[in-house]
This record gives structure tokens, sequence and C-alpha cells, in this order.
């Protein structure tokens, strides 16, 4: 198994609940966390779950900026129910501030 497969089913049901942002409801995330990745599939899982395992119990959202990945770093972040976006323009400066336009939360 590679490390991003045994990462993955570490953890199978956050300890809190990530939420999706719907006009619906009108209540967003109080916080979105921006994580600017290049190529991170080795290591994404692992922070994700980390992450998810944090015990602030309020609303949140995490927000993972494919960077111009070649691997599977963005299926990865969806799988574990990251909230994926996509910045062409190569660095991390780039992606952050992707991430941040995209985030109705405080970051």
């Amino acid at each position: 198994m590679s490390r991003s497969r045994v990462s993955r089913v570490l953890v199978t049901e956050p300890t809190v609940r990530l939420i999706s942002v719907t006009a619906e409801d009108g209540l967003g995330p109080r916080f979105s966390i921006v994580v600017p990745c290049h190529n991170e599939a080795g290591y994404v899982a692992d922070t994700l779950n980390s992450l998810r395992n944090q015990t602030f119990a309020g609303r949140y959202e995490i927000i993972v900026v494919d960077n111009n990945c070649t691997d599977e770093t963005a299926d990865i972040a969806r799988e574990l129910g990251a909230r994926v976006v996509s910045e062409e323009n190569p660095g991390v400066c780039w992606a952050r501030q992707r991430g941040l336009r995209r985030a109705p939360g405080k970051s």
C-alpha cells in the first residue's frame, strides 16, 4: 500500500463535522482553512485527517488548492471531504490567494 492509501483509511468518520456552504441555509463556516498543494498525494490525507480530528466544535471548512497537481492530490482531498479549487499560476502565494478568495469564513 502506498502512504496515501494507508492514511486514507486511518480516519473514516471525522470527529468534527465539515460544513458545506449552501445558499439555502445562509450559515457558512466560521473559519476556512486553506491548504495550498502541489503534488502532495503522499501527505494530503495525513494533513486533512489531522485537521478533521481537531476539537473545535464550530462550523469550518477545509479548502485544498490544487496548484497544477499531476498526481492524486485533488482526488484524495475530495474523498476526505475537502473543497477543492484550482489555481493555474505556479507558486504557493498564488495558491493561497486563490483559496482566500474562495473562502467564505475567516481565514
